[in-house]
C-alpha cells in the first residue's frame, strides 16, 4: 500500500497538486550542465541542443563537479528542484574527450 502525504499548509498543498498526474502533461524540461572541464566543442553542441529545446530548457552557467555514473544525488536534487526530467551533462577528460551524457528520469 502506498503512503500518502498529507499537506500541513496551503503552500505544501499547492506544491503537491502541481506534482500530481494531469490529463495533458506539460512539456519535459531539460537541464544542461557543464562538467568540471568542458571543451569548446561540447559547449557549442550543448548551445545548439539548447536552442532546439528553447522554452523548456535550463542552462547552468557555472562549472559543476558532476559524476553522473558514480554519484547521481546532485542530479536528482536538481531535477526535483527544477521539475526537470531530462539532463545533458557535458565534460571532457583526457581519456574521453568531448563527452556528453544524456539522462532521462522516469
Amino acid at each position: 500500500m502506498l503512503r500518502t502525504v498529507k499537506p500541513k499548509n496551503a503552500r505544501s498543498k499547492r506544491a503537491l497538486d502541481a506534482r500530481e498526474p494531469k490529463e495533458v502533461e506539460d512539456a519535459r524540461i531539460a537541464i544542461f550542465v557543464k562538467g568540471s572541464h568542458s571543451g569548446e566543442k561540447v559547449n557549442h553542441a550543448m548551445k545548439d541542443i539548447m536552442a532546439l529545446k528553447r522554452p523548456d530548457g535550463i542552462s547552468f552557467s557555472k562549472k559543476n563537479v558532476v559524476r553522473p555514473f558514480e554519484d547521481a544525488s546532485s542530479l536528482d536534487f536538481w531535477s526535483q528542484k527544477n521539475d526537470a526530467s531530462l539532463f545533458v551533462v557535458g565534460q571532457s577528460t583526457k581519456k574521453r574527450p568531448d563527452g556528453m551524457v544524456f539522462r532521462q528520469d522516469v
